[in-house]
């Protein structure tokens, strides 16, 4: 009995996707993937703490993400086109072994914040082949009618890690031995990752042919028409399109609500940016609940629908953080039976507890849409298309960031966090209502 409930409550039965880790090769690519994962959350979180205590600013963090989202922007047509005419299994290999090589760079340097942005560049860089690559590579490891359960497994790979590396490896590391050696651990991680990717079958590790030879030169000399055949081809199916905007819109979100992150903490929440991570932590639970539901909304209605729902979502959870003080102050007037005086929460106390509420909704609606974007492009896209498709997916979460970015970073300084969220929310909308009046106006035009 015991064994029968452990059976239950342990993480895959959670996530609702045991079974495919009974395979081997999607095993081994679901811990390379959950090690990567690691690796990055726990750089990320690293780098926005020592740039917060180096610069004390908004902007700072700001362009820390902008290091790591501006460089792919200028790639999108080679990184499109490279993931889809080389091995896909190398490509993801090299992506590894690179970042491990710049963890290591961070290490051997002075660590002044001109050097972090740097290293960040060079994560962008690296980023923007490595990422559309693992998207890409679940057509060849699953089956088709297993798409959504891979991708809902995929997510929570990258949710294991933004728990242990941004709850865990990071914190713990910063507050004892420092970030020389936090960052030692960040690169054995991405060579432990290498070394995993090299066991998964069908990635693709053999050398190409000549008649794959002579497609990948002259692909390279039309790169820009081969990757905007991927994109035509993605505009021409409008479910596809659309789950393409609702996921850019979504990264967006995230990138911004996440930049303002530690300015939320010391101005709305009175804590320490150190201390806020530990406050968004249910984002995970979030996360892991979208995870387990996903693929069963996907049963009841259409992918479409579903990525719809959590797009309003998204745009919902950024409203509810913004209104944290109003909502604090609810709850600090509570006061059952008289019980208390003035109440039982003081008003750090219960902004905090909305908050963790807030900030596990924000999980669960960034989760499916997600999970059922990206499942719907796996399943309505050529798979020899798909590299250019996520390609052009990150680039566009990218270059749609880049201004919310600046701008958040600058506002949240002058104007206060909550209307920059309130402002992000309502741009967010409107930009997914036009691209829904766009697709449908090439549909009757077509």
């Amino acid at each position: 009995m015991a064994q029968a409930w452990a059976s239950k409550l342990n993480l895959w039965s959670l996530a609702g996707r045991s079974a495919l880790l009974q395979d081997l090769g999607f095993r081994h690519y679901w811990i390379s993937r959950a090690l990567s994962s690691t690796a990055y959350n726990a750089m990320l979180y690293g780098f926005l703490i020592l740039v917060v205590r180096e610069t004390g600013s908004s902007i700072h963090t700001s362009l820390l993400i902008l290091s790591l989202i501006v460089p792919p922007a200028t790639l999108a047509s080679v990184s499109g086109v490279v993931t889809d005419r080389l091995p896909r299994g190398l490509i993801l290999f090299l992506g590894h072994v690179l970042r491990a090589l710049l963890a290591v760079a961070f290490v051997v340097s002075s660590g002044n914040v001109w050097i972090i942005y740097g290293i960040a560049l060079g994560f962008g860089m690296v980023g923007q082949f490595s990422g559309p690559v693992e998207s890409a590579l679940l057509p060849h490891i699953v089956q088709r009618e297993r798409l959504t359960a891979a991708n809902s497994m995929f997510n929570l790979g990258g949710a294991v890690g933004q728990t242990v590396g941004v709850l865990i490896l990071a914190p713990l590391f910063l507050k004892t031995v420092g970030a020389d050696s936090l960052f030692t651990v960040i690169a054995m991680l991405y060579v432990v990752a290498a070394g995993l990717v090299l066991t998964v079958p069908n990635l693709g590790f053999r050398e190409l042919s000549d008649a794959q030879r002579h497609s990948a030169q002259a692909t390279f000399r039309g790169v820009r028409a081969e990757f905007a055949e991927g994109w035509q081809t993605l505009r021409r199916d409008r479910a596809a399109y659309m789950g393409m905007i609702l996921l850019v819109l979504g990264s967006t979100s995230l990138l911004v609500t996440a930049s303002l992150a530690p300015r939320f903490a010391d101005q709305v929440l009175g804590i320490s940016t150190e201390n806020a991570v530990y406050v968004f932590a249910p984002s995970v639970a979030g996360v892991v609940l979208g995870l387990r539901v996903v693929d069963w909304l996907t049963h009841q209605v259409s992918k479409s629908w579903v990525v719809t729902a959590g797009f309003i979502l998204v745009v919902l959870s950024m409203v509810a953080m913004a209104m944290v003080p109003q909502s604090g102050r609810l709850l600090e007037n509570q006061n059952p039976l008289g019980l208390f005086s003035p109440g039982p929460f003081g008003t750090t106390a219960a902004r905090v507890m909305v908050t963790l509420v807030f900030a596990g909704m924000t999980g669960f609606a960034y989760s499916v849409v997600n999970v059922a974007g990206r499942s719907l492009l796996n399943e309505r896209v050529p798979v020899a298309m798909q590299g250019r498709v996520f390609a052009a997916q990150m680039v566009l979460s990218n270059l749609a960031s880049i201004v919310p970015l600046l701008l958040a970073g600058a506002l949240a300084d002058w104007w206060g966090v909550s209307p920059v969220l309130i402002a992000v929310a309502v741009a967010v909308l409107v930009i997914a209502l036009w691209g829904a009046f766009q697709s449908m106006r090439l549909k009757a035009l077509t």
